[in-house]
């Protein structure tokens, strides 16, 4: 297992796969007359909300649990579901530092996680269709790489992504919170960043003036488990990926004292991209769909990850 430092600049290093015991960090119970619509449909509509919470201490990030329900008088999301989304950002000024439109621009960025890093609870019930995401492995689902957090505040994006429109029977609303643990710093936020329901909030909104009432916080709860050291972290440190989106060439720089004895691409689903591999030092994905790619590279200082974008 990998771990992930974040100081503004992104560290990565190299640690041992092992089983973490996990510490409830926060919690915010759900209020179930409260939800805020946050949903991405594959037809590129979005409609998303952020919370925003502080650490007092470094944590990793552990394992999450996010409550909502359906919008539409569907029972199930079956075929529907193609994947959940965890963003995390630093903020800025009282919303957060970036959006799920601007890659890059989040501490986290985790698109469209297949349903093997969480587990579901769907209770099928006509008009308020229960459909929580729990027990969302972040470091799994991250590559392997533990997500650190230091001090500071934070907002955190949670949406599902749906086949068709984000307004459509798919949609997914997180549910709210008024006895959250701690209180957030910030009341939630909203974005509509391409305007979908042509209400102008395409940039980050406070929830409560829309609603012209209080809206405390949503409904979450983050476990942290145990940061691990391990070797290989200085020299693994020093890899340098760019340019990062890219179109074309990736070039990935490793110090010349770290031997490579193997490299592969992943998709989203974890599937390996055939005949794509380091050369020289270079990685051509000018002929891939746009996306989020994993690149796996096995030396003998361990096994590196990194995020690749196709832009």
């Amino acid at each position: 297992m990998r771990k992930k430092y974040f100081f503004g600049a992104l560290l990565l290093s190299l640690v041992t796969i092992t089983s973490f015991s996990q510490t409830t960090v926060i919690h915010r119970p759900l209020t179930e007359n409260a939800y805020v619509h946050s949903t991405k449909g594959t037809d590129g509509s979005m409609f998303v909300a952020a919370d925003s919470f502080v650490l007092t201490e470094e944590i990793a990030i552990g394992e999450i649990d996010v409550p909502g329900r359906l919008g539409s008088n569907i029972g199930y999301l079956g075929t529907l579901e193609v994947g959940f989304n965890v963003y995390i950002y630093a903020d800025n000024g009282g919303v957060p530092a970036g959006d799920p439109t601007q890659p890059g621009t989040g501490i986290l960025e985790l698109s469209d996680i297949p349903p093997v890093y969480y587990s579901k609870y769907e209770n099928g019930l006509p008009f308020y269709n229960r459909t929580d995401f729990i027990n969302i492995q972040i470091t799994d689902a991250n590559g392997g790489e533990q997500v650190i957090l230091p001090p500071g505040t934070y907002w955190v994006s949670f949406f599902l992504t749906v086949e068709g429109a984000a307004t459509g029977q798919g949609r997914w609303s997180w549910l709210g919170s008024i006895q959250a643990d701690p209180l957030p710093p910030v009341e939630p936020v909203i974005i509509d960043p391409y305007d979908w329901y042509g209400l102008g909030y395409t940039d980050w909104t406070n929830l409560s003036g829309i609603l012209g009432g209080s809206f405390p916080s949503c409904a979450w709860t983050l476990r942290s488990e145990s940061i691990v050291l391990g070797t290989g972290e200085n020299e693994l440190s020093k890899v340098a990926v760019y340019p990062n989106p890219s179109s074309g060439i990736v070039n990935v720089s490793i110090p010349e004292n770290i031997k490579v004895y193997g490299s592969g691409l992943f998709d989203a689903a974890g599937k390996n991209i055939n005949n794509v591999r380091l050369v020289n030092g270079s990685l051509d994905i000018s002929f891939l769909p746009k996306g989020v790619y994993l690149l796996r590279v096995e030396t003998s200082e361990g096994v590196l990850t990194r995020k690749i974008i196709r832009k």
